[in-house]
């Protein structure tokens, strides 16, 4: 069945948007992978935070790596007005080794207590078990 010239224009921007669509989910899992690709794990602490009438909120932190301090922040969305984390508390950094400055905060794996000697330049893979990275904090 040959379709209607009024329908073709149609079908061929759902074509085209589709693909679009496509390239952009690639590109974003591609990235994604590229990020855990040799990066390197430490634990940053947070050192202030901020809360929004919205219920988002920002963490502050900072982390070391090789002697230096780095600072960082994550967002912080809920239901309530006043921030999840608290300062003090701990969070895995996933970072860059050639380049700590491209870092990403793993807020939703807690920092076990235990967890004391943090290595100058990071773990390889996260310290935690595998029954820990199923909680969540």
């Amino acid at each position: 069945m040959p379709l209607n010239k009024p329908y073709f224009p149609i079908f061929k921007m759902i074509i085209i948007l589709s693909i679009i669509i496509l390239v952009m989910l690639c590109f974003k899992v591609c990235d994604k992978r590229k990020f855990c690709n040799g990066y390197k794990f430490t634990v940053g602490v947070i050192t202030s935070t901020e809360s929004h009438s919205e219920g988002c909120g920002a963490n502050y932190l900072k982390f070391n790596v090789n002697s230096v301090v780095y600072h960082s922040s994550m967002s912080d969305c809920n239901t309530c007005t006043e921030s999840y984390y608290k300062i003090g508390d701990k969070v895995f950094i996933q970072f860059d080794p050639n380049d700590p400055n491209k870092n990403e905060c793993i807020g939703e794996i807690c920092v076990p207590d235990t967890l004391i000697n943090i290595p100058e330049n990071g773990w390889n893979k996260l310290p935690v078990s595998n029954d820990m990275l199923s909680g969540s904090k």
